[in-house]
This record gives C-alpha cells, structure tokens and sequence, in this order.
C-alpha cells in the first residue's frame, strides 16, 4: 500500500524486505546508510538522518530522480570468418624501462642544512614511484615469410551459438564485434562456410512470470491473516459484551505457559524451563530466545488445544543451561521469544478476546512493539499509533480508524502477551505536561512538513 519504502542499508534483514519490496511493487525507496550506496530505485540518505535530508530525499523520488541501473547491452553475435592456413609471422617485442630522471650532484643541498622534518616524512609515507616496464609490444617491426604456400582444406564448422542472457548481462555495454584478425594472402582462394543451426538448449528454465509470484504471496498473506485474524464479522455492542462465542480464557492454553516463563525470565534475567510431552521449551529472554525440545511445526497444532494443568515453570541454572544449549542450537529449534509470544497470542486468540476484557474501556500502549521483527497484521501500526498517542477502547478504535475488530483483537491479543498495552494512561498524560522540550527526530519532521 505505500508509495515508497525507507530501509537500513545497513542491516541485512532490512535489506532482504527492501530487495522484496522493490521486486514485487518496482516502487522507489529512501535507503539509509553511513556509506554512500548506489542501489537501484532507491535514494541515498547519510546517517545520521536529518528531517532536511529527509525532505530532500522525498522530493527527489517524488521527482523519479532515484538511481536507476543502466540495461546492459546485448553482445552482437558475428560469425568470424574461416580463413586459411598461413605461415607463423614472427613479432619481436620489446621491453622499455622507463627510470627516473638523473639528478645532478651538485643540485644536492648541503650537509649543513637543517633537515626538513615534514619532507622527510612525506618521502617515507609517499616514496617516489618506481621503475615501470613496458610490456607493450612493438607492432612496428615485422618479420613476413618470403613466400606463401597454398592453403589446405578447411571443413566447414557451425556457427557460434547463441550466447546466454546471463552471460551477455555480464558483457560490457560498448562491446564491439567480434572478429577475426587479417591476414594477408596471395593464393588463398575464399572459403565458404556451412550454415548449421545451432542446437536447442536442453533444461532451460521457465521465464519467470511476477503475476504468479503475487498470486503466491497474496494467498500465503490471505491464510496469515485468516489464522491470527480470524474470519469473523463485526459484532454489536451487546453481543461484543456477552457473546461466549468471542472470548476464550488464556489460561487454559499453551499461551498462558510461554507468558509465564517469559515474564519470570525478565524479572529475575534467568533462563526458564517447563515440560510438555513432546519436549521441553527454555526461554532466554536475556538473548530473547526460546528453545524448543521438538519441531516448531507442532506450535501451531498445540497452540489451539486446551490444557487441563498448567506446565510449572522453573529456573535453569547457568551450568545447565551451558550443557543444553548446544543441544538446541544443533536441531535448529531456536526461535526469537518476543516473535514466537507475539504470534502465538494471535494464533491462539483466533480473533477472539480474552475473558474479562472490557471493550468499551480505554486501552494505551506502553511502549512502541518493534515491528520490524514481529508478524505485521493488517492495520496494525494505525492501531499501535492511535493507543500511543492518546488511547482508546476497542471499539472506539474499530469506529475511528473504519477497520474490521478482528484486526483490533488480533494486535490486542499480541500486545497483551509482551506487557504492552495497559488501562492506565498515566504515563502519556505526564508525557503531555513535559512540553514540547522532549522532541523527538520524528516530531521535529511532522512540525517541519506542517509549516
């Protein structure tokens, strides 16, 4: 849905979402970087990023003044000519050494001289160049046969293939013609050249075709949303408040178990431990990891099954931990935790609303979640934007913004299970009476747009 795309040069995981951004929209983007980088349909912004530069960079895409690679040029296909056989011809090369120039010796300074100490230092780090052969060999001279016997048959030979895409991609773009050096000859007769067509390419691959890669990520995108969001339509205002249909109690799910030992491994900054029967789960929140005793594929099954006794969680010490780890780490089962939370909240919600949960009362986001590494869901950053600034209620929400509540159950769901959003506003209100003191880059940009 955005018109552009601004990106971390610098990161590769920012990199690889602007490589497929920009391959499936060809929409331009800003791209961030301490180094200056040349990155086709992008702008270049030197970090650190100013709102000026900023500005800069959005009028020059709105513009199209971003980089563009020039297509390489086919490389001509010519078919050199068959000549025939003729006697060695003999080039003498020759190398020239090209020396300084000799210095006199009485333009020497004399010995009484004071000694320069910054010239002295300039020849030790910048000594003179040295001596450099030419190696280019002297077409002047020629040494030719005095006499030119006649030629044997030549077979005739196919023509040169056609040369691959990828290959004629690498050729430079002023590629000249190839073709054959001349040779003279007295008595050579002209040799004709059989015309054989070159054979098929065997295994070449289909071309790729974007409109099926779309169909792909739409349809992977369609059953993401249908998992975290649900498919539910809006419900009234009173079947929102009593409907048992919408809500379900985290602490009969698996969900409720991850929170624990996740909330238990912040607090004290120890790793945590509970069993299930297909393996054990370890949460790190200290490298924000979890270790799973079995293949994640199963998360999404376990994920939806009720538990009639809630896994006890414990604390792992260092030295077990130590022995553990490398277990882990060799299977793979090794997932980000505050990710791995984040959706499985989603996925366990279902759209649907915990119990207890009052959809009438105003809702605030503690902090800003990183986006950038957890599972976006339609309308999420509207949503995270409107209970930041100044709160609101669930269904205020989906009235304001005009989105679907199964979006705004979905990112509550999420943000509940990382202790993110809260009833108490009070530190957005104390946030206000600071002033305009505190301003951030992104506030100094908005107050520059608006003037």
């Amino acid at each position: 849905m955005a018109d552009a795309a601004v990106f971390d040069v610098d990161t590769q995981e920012s990199m690889q979402r602007w490589n497929d951004f920009h391959a499936r929209t060809a929409k331009p983007g800003i791209a961030l970087s301490v180094t200056p980088h040349q990155i086709d349909g992008a702008v270049w912004v030197q970090k650190p990023v100013t709102p000026a530069a900023l500005l800069a960079a959005a009028a020059a895409l709105n513009a199209g003044k971003w980089h563009r690679s020039a297509p390489a040029a086919p490389v001509p296909q010519q078919v050199a000519p068959m000549v025939p056989s003729a006697p060695l011809v003999q080039v003498e090369t020759r190398r020239e050494t090209v020396a300084p120039a000799p210095v006199a010796r009485d333009e020497v300074p004399p010995t009484t001289v004071r000694p320069d100490f910054g010239g002295l230092m300039r020849q030790v780090l910048n000594p003179p160049p040295a001596a450099v052969e030419s190696h280019k060999p002297n077409f002047e001279r020629f040494v030719t046969a005095a006499s030119v016997s006649a030629p044997a048959p030549v077979a005739p030979v196919a023509p040169m293939a056609a040369v691959p895409a990828s290959y004629a991609a690498l050729a430079p773009s002023d590629a000249e013609p190839i073709s054959s050096p001349a040779v003279e000859s007295e008595s050579a007769p002209p040799v004709s050249v059989a015309t054989v067509p070159a054979a098929p390419e065997q295994g070449v691959a289909e071309p790729h075709d974007p409109s099926k890669q779309d169909l792909v990520i739409s349809q992977q995108e369609k059953h993401d949303e249908e998992l975290l969001c649900g498919t539910r339509e809006d419900a009234s205002p009173a079947d929102l408040a009593s409907s048992s249909a919408l809500r379900y109690d985290p602490n009969q799910y698996l969900i409720a178990a991850l929170k624990e030992a996740y909330l238990v491994s912040a607090k004290w900054r120890v790793p945590t431990q509970f069993d299930l029967p297909e393996g054990a789960v370890v949460v790190d929140t200290l490298q924000n990891h979890i270790y799973l005793g079995f293949d994640p594929a199963k998360l999404t099954q376990l994920y939806g099954l009720r538990m009639t006794k809630r896994p006890k969680t414990r604390v792992v010490s260092a030295g077990d931990f130590a022995k553990m780890r490398p277990r882990f780490e060799s299977s793979g089962a090794v997932l980000r935790a505050d990710a791995l939370l984040w959706r499985a909240a989603m996925e366990t919600a279902g759209g649907r609303l915990p119990t207890g949960v009052n959809p009438d009362k105003p809702v605030y986001l503690k902090h800003w979640p990183n986006m950038t590494r957890l599972q976006r869901t339609p309308h999420s950053l509207r949503i995270a934007a409107a209970w930041a600034i100044k709160g609101a209620s669930i269904s205020e929400t989906a009235r304001v913004l005009h989105i679907p509540q199964r979006y705004i159950f979905a990112f509550y769901n999420a943000a509940l299970e990382l202790d993110l959003v809260t009833e108490d506003g009070s530190h957005i209100h104390r946030a206000k009476r600071k002033g305009p003191g505190n301003r951030g880059l992104l506030t100094r940009l908005f107050n520059w747009l608006g003037k």
